[in-house]
């Protein structure tokens, strides 16, 4: 059985710049209790924090299943999808925020990014049946991974939100989860417990 079309996410200003702003007091936080200068931050830890975030994609990717494990009939645990997916969004937030590059300029990338992978991800309808074919994300979840470049990092955000919207999620979910994982995060470092 098929699911129903469900709507576009498309990122807002409004939330993208709050969660660059609420990302950059946690990393700048990060910094400030590790002994970070800016120097290491910047380059010498940028391979980390993209390796963290590869892992993160996988993380979510695995949640993801029913998108590409054929074998399996579970379906997938929408908290733990939507955990995974706001642990992406801090780590590409993170590397956005390292650049000199205006929010605005991202915004528009990613918006337009999702509407292209949202047609791409469409298989047409079953000639024979006329009946919509569902769509094919499996190369989409791939591209997850190429996140060395911005393009990549813009890329992996638009698929992040198509994917979430196939899962009915709307932005107030991802920022209601986002919130609750910074607190986390934030109460992890005070207490050291990472």
């Amino acid at each position: 059985m098929f699911k129903k079309e469900n709507e576009i996410i498309k990122m807002t200003s409004e939330l993208f710049n709050k969660l660059s702003e609420k990302q950059e007091v946690l990393d700048s936080k990060v910094r400030e209790l590790k002994g970070i200068d800016s120097d290491q931050w910047l380059e010498d830890l940028q391979i980390n924090h993209i390796i963290s975030l590869r892992g993160e994609v996988g993380e979510f990717i695995n949640e993801a299943r029913d998108l590409w494990k054929y074998w399996k009939d579970k379906e997938p645990e929408l908290d733990k999808l939507i955990d995974e997916a706001v642990d992406i969004i801090h780590f590409i937030h993170l590397l956005l925020n390292k650049n000199e590059i205006d929010n605005f300029t991202y915004l528009n990338a990613i918006n337009q990014r999702i509407e292209h992978y949202r047609n791409l991800t469409v298989r047409g309808q079953n000639q024979t049946t006329f009946k919509q074919v569902p769509r094919d994300y499996r190369k989409y979840l791939n591209e997850m991974y190429n996140v060395e470049s911005i393009e990549g990092l813009i890329n992996c955000y638009a698929i992040l939100l198509v994917v979430l919207a196939h899962y009915n999620f709307k932005l107030e979910d991802i920022e209601k989860a986002y919130d609750k994982k910074n607190d986390e995060n934030h109460k992890r470092q005070e207490s050291g417990t990472y």
